[in-house]
């Protein structure tokens, strides 16, 4: 008995050696978080665009990242990085009886809302 739990042992730590892993891996972006700009931030367009490349690990985390630009250009790098740092990601394959690889350089793009100037005119006639 003690040799087949042994020989069970042995075999299923090397079996997952053998899985080949996708090299065509894409990533998916399971949630975008919204960004958390300050309350006194405003600016005349109403849809901001963030645009960076980073590199996903196997355990889907954020490795590497670079803002490449930002739509409009005066936004927050930091809120920036935390809107990317509380988004949610996991990496996918379409092949089956493989693993998805590591991925490095994925460009992203987010789209989201951004706090605008309003004006109020407001003509009263009595």
């Amino acid at each position: 008995m003690r040799i087949l739990l042994i020989i069970g042992y042995l075999f299923s730590f090397s079996s997952f050696a053998c899985i080949p892993c996708d090299k065509e891996t894409v990533v998916i972006v399971l949630t975008q978080a919204t960004p958390n700009f300050a309350s006194s931030f405003s600016t005349q367009e109403s849809i901001g665009q963030l645009r960076f490349i980073a590199d996903v690990n196997i355990k889907n985390e954020l490795e590497n990242i670079q803002i490449i630009s930002t739509t409009p250009n005066d936004l927050n790098q930091q809120v920036m990085m935390d809107m990317i740092k509380r988004s949610s990601y996991r990496l996918h394959t379409h092949k089956e009886k493989h693993v998805p690889c590591l991925v490095k350089g994925y460009e992203f793009v987010f789209n989201f809302d951004v706090p605008q100037n309003v004006k109020l005119e407001l003509d009263i006639d009595f």
